[in-house]
């Protein structure tokens, strides 16, 4: 009956089925006993189903420590096309961890408040204008590109 329970990949080669009541033991423990679950994992699509808090780890010391929602609601995809020249300063006040465009559509990686991006885009008059959530593989990727993570040498 630990307070604490450190799992490394705990779902590793299980079927959907026993995946599914392995989760629902710990769930269990957890509201029950008030226990706390780590879970080291490099399937970032089931630790965003079941993890609060998250920390991406990178030589030894944590380059992100966040509480998931958090996380989610600072970052954010922007697709933009204008129809005239692209306002080269839109994003200065801001950190942006990606750009590249695609056609006449800009597309940008930032760091920040739903309503600042809204504000600064909007005086700006876009054609199209979306601000997406990302995923936290996205996120994932995205912040280690911006560490120098040779992302692209992977994808290659």
């Amino acid at each position: 009956m630990p307070d604490y329970l450190i799992l490394d990949e705990p779902f590793d080669g299980l079927d959907v089925v026993i995946r599914k009541r392995i989760k629902s033991l710990i769930f269990n423990d957890v509201a029950e006993r008030d226990m706390t679950v780590m879970i080291s994992s490099h399937n970032l699509r089931e630790i965003e189903d079941i993890c609060d808090y998250i920390g991406i780890l990178h030589d030894g010391a944590f380059i992100l420590e966040k509480d998931l929602d958090d996380l989610k609601s600072d970052v954010h995809k922007v697709q933009l096309a204008f129809a005239d020249e692209f306002p080269e300063q839109l994003f200065d006040s801001f950190d942006v961890l990606h750009q590249e465009k695609r056609g006449t559509v800009h597309l940008f990686i930032v760091r920040g408040e739903k309503a600042d991006i809204d504000q600064v885009v909007n005086t700006k008059q876009p054609l199209i204008y979306d601000l997406l959530p990302l995923t936290l593989e996205e996120i994932f990727v995205y912040e280690m590109e911006g560490i120098g993570y040779a992302i692209e040498e992977i994808l290659v």
